[in-house]
């Protein structure tokens, strides 16, 4: 049998309408900025490839109703998993729609190579179960090189010390891609998240340490260098760091007036820098409850009008996100080419 791989304009179609920006011809067609007929072609090789399939009418203000278009759970299966916890390993097993089919915690001691093998395989090996696994996706704390993919800094020193991307395609024989964790969040609750379709938002993540990522005109915004949302290193009033005070050790101590003081002195900066709306929280941000939440909002609407609210997925934001590119970056294949009708 003859095989082929997807184009560039079916990978582009594809991830549009995973993403759900796209629900028809029509619109795909003004994306990809092509006319009717190619937008027409594409989606029928998608649909010959078992990508999209049609779920029929759509809404229309005038006219022929659109035919919807739906991604095929069955084409793609990626996992994520986020290594930015300091005690615990997350990952996600997710389909060709971006739907979370499974999810697992574990505990993690990430102080060798050994552990992230061991405990990686280990969670990969669950996750996947029966289903054709076509890549895996790392997240992790720590500034990235946009090119290569390589750790520039990070807290744990065992990240910077190795390419855990060869790492882990030598140990899984699959795909492999790596990314900032609170990069991978903002991807998961843009698309189908707490933040669905939103153009500009930020969001916070607290793992072992605490990141930042900002969506901005639709997409990440990179930095000049890669290293845009490290809000780590903003001061409060009391003179520490929002690493320093939001740390795994000092949380625990703290009342939760204490803490949502906290996080307003540190949250404030960047919501008013860049003039946000929208901020997500993520990580281990949604263990504080809906009493935090409610304070913190208002306490951050002293200064200025700022909608808060927690990530839809929760610990597994970045599993779900660092998935996602995973599949987005290396759509499944190669696949059977279907004779000429």
């Amino acid at each position: 049998m003859e095989y082929r791989t997807l184009t560039e304009i079916e990978k582009k179609a594809l991830v549009l309408v995973r993403r759900g920006q796209c629900l028809s011809r029509a619109d795909l067609a003004r994306s990809l900025h092509v006319s009717r007929p190619t937008a027409s072609l594409v989606v029928e090789k998608l649909m010959d490839a078992q990508a999209l399939y049609e779920s029929g009418p759509g809404k229309s203000s005038r006219g022929k109703a659109p035919t919807l278009l739906v991604p095929a759970a069955g084409f793609q299966y990626t996992i994520g998993l986020d290594l930015g916890y300091s005690r615990q390993l997350a990952g996600v097993l997710l389909d060709g729609g971006n739907r979370i089919l499974r999810k697992m915690e574990t505990a993690f001691e990430n102080t060798s190579l050994e552990d992230i093998r061991k405990q990686s395989m280990l969670v990969i090996e669950q996750l996947s179960g029966k289903y054709p696994v076509s890549g895996i996706g790392i997240a992790l704390p720590g500034i990235m090189d946009p090119g290569t993919g390589r750790v520039i800094r990070s807290i744990n020193p065992l990240f910077i010390s190795c390419d855990l991307q060869k790492l882990f395609a030598r140990w899984t024989q699959l795909p492999v891609v790596v990314e900032n964790r609170s990069r991978a969040a903002v991807l998961a609750e843009a698309f189908g998240g707490a933040a669905d379709q939103e153009k500009n938002f930020m969001l916070c993540s607290l793992g072992k340490s605490i990141g930042a990522a900002f969506w901005l005109n639709g997409a990440i915004f990179q930095g000049s260098h890669g290293a845009a949302g490290e809000i780590r290193c903003i001061r409060l009033p009391d003179g520490r760091t929002l690493e320093d005070a939001l740390s795994f050790e000092n949380v625990s101590s703290y009342s939760e007036d204490e803490l949502v003081s906290l996080c307003a002195g540190g949250l404030r900066q960047p919501a008013e820098l860049m003039d946000l709306e929208l901020v997500v929280l993520a990580g281990r941000f949604t263990d504080f409850g809906a009493g935090f939440m409610k304070k913190l909002t208002r306490e951050l609407s002293i200064s200025r009008k700022c909608r808060l609210t927690f990530s839809s997925y929760g610990r597994f934001s970045a599993s779900r996100g660092i998935a996602m590119s995973m599949a987005e970056k290396f759509p499944a294949g190669p696949l059977p080419v279907i004779p000429e009708k």
